[in-house]
């Protein structure tokens, strides 16, 4: 009887970490939160359709950097 009265205290305490870990980063953002950049085209004609800080330098993530160094050594590797 105590190993299930044990699993229903360890089950009910996973679900209560699991709510407010999950729960923890879902909250809105203040009005003055930075933004990251964005830029929409439209392909055909190249009219921009929506733009937010297009034209503030900022440095590129960290998967950007990781995948411009990929297709790099790929390219040197056959010869590019």
């Amino acid at each position: 009887m105590q190993a299930v009265a044990r699993c229903i205290r360890n089950g009910a305490l996973f679900a209560a970490v699991l709510v407010l870990a999950l729960g923890w980063g879902f909250g809105v953002a203040p009005a003055g939160a930075a933004q990251y950049s964005a830029v929409v085209l439209d392909m055909r004609d190249g009219t921009v359709l929506f733009e937010s800080n297009a034209d503030r330098r900022q440095s590129p993530a960290s998967l950007t950097k990781m995948m411009t160094l990929y297709l790099t050594f790929e390219a040197v590797e056959n010869g590019q």
